[in-house]
């Protein structure tokens, strides 16, 4: 990994020294407007504080690396996965991605056949939190675009209590599996 050339952004050694809190506190120091998100720029400025000699090229590659979802930003929990990589399992946007492509809809009626298929209801999230949460991430929309199943997910995740790579990886595989 290009981390590996800047001390003091290495995922193993943030994962060993820092708290999750201490994690979420660096994460907010990192986001100088306050959007809730990392820039390429934002990004930059930490890696070259730690190592002043890394190039645009290797700048790009690593940011490519972090924003697992493609989505042109650092969220917190792509940076969250990119610190605890070397210690652990990493969220699969891509596999999650795949999954979401082979759906043949991805309207209301199929999200909550997903979340059936992957037993996600429970007193925690149930089919009326799904349908408010829906409502919010189609954007008004009949179906869900990938940015907004995105969501869907973070919302579950949190609704739930659970990792965020535990439930990316655990709907990518029933998807996976229904898509075989």
């Amino acid at each position: 990994k290009l981390a590996a050339r800047s001390p003091s952004f290495t995922s193993a050694a943030m994962a060993m020294i820092y708290s999750p809190d201490e994690i979420k506190n660096r994460y907010a120091e990192l986001d100088t407007d306050n959007d809730g998100f990392l820039s390429k720029q934002e990004m930059m400025s930490l890696l070259t504080r730690g190592n002043p000699d890394f190039t645009d090229a290797e700048i790009d590659a690593l940011f490519a690396e972090v924003d697992d979802d493609e989505s042109g930003f650092v969220d917190f929990d792509e940076f969250v996965d990119f610190v605890y990589d070397a210690a652990g399992e990493k969220a699969d946007w891509h596999e999650l991605k795949e999954g979401f492509i082979a759906m043949r809809k991805t309207d209301l009626k199929s999200m909550v056949a997903l979340c059936d298929r992957a037993e996600l209801f429970d007193d925690d999230y149930t089919k009326a939190k799904l349908e408010k949460d829906f409502e919010k991430c189609s954007k008004n929309s009949d179906e869900l675009k990938w940015s907004g199943f995105k969501k869907l997910i973070k919302k579950m995740a949190k609704k739930k209590d659970m990792e965020l790579r535990s439930l990316v990886n655990w709907v990518g595989d029933v998807e996976k599996q229904q898509g075989a």
